[in-house]
């Protein structure tokens, strides 16, 4: 049976892309009984997907914040006398 709490703690290791001595990667082997080259290949799996969800994490934060400034509302004040506010609002279903 392979042990969670030592996939845990290695898989955190990963995820704050910290250096793993040879003997990190023995025990980890040991405890799991898998190679060195399997351990090798998942740590920088885990490695890898954790760097692609920051990515994409940054990149939704950035996708978000972009269609709030699309879908914003302009107000714009007729120049006139009568106080009357013009409100501009670009439909983005017209082109559909």
């Amino acid at each position: 049976m392979v042990c969670c709490h030592e996939f845990s703690a290695a898989k955190s290791k990963c995820q704050k892309n910290e250096e793993w001595t040879e003997t990190e990667y023995n025990n980890i082997c040991k405890t799991v009984l898998l190679s060195t080259e399997d351990v090798r290949i998942w740590i920088e799996h885990v490695g890898l997907t954790s760097e692609r969800r920051k990515a994409g994490a940054k990149k939704a934060a950035e996708t978000r914040a972009r269609k709030r400034k699309d879908n914003e509302v302009v107000q714009v004040e007729r120049p006139s006398d009568d106080d009357e506010l013009w409100c501009c609002v670009e439909d983005q279903n017209m082109d559909s």
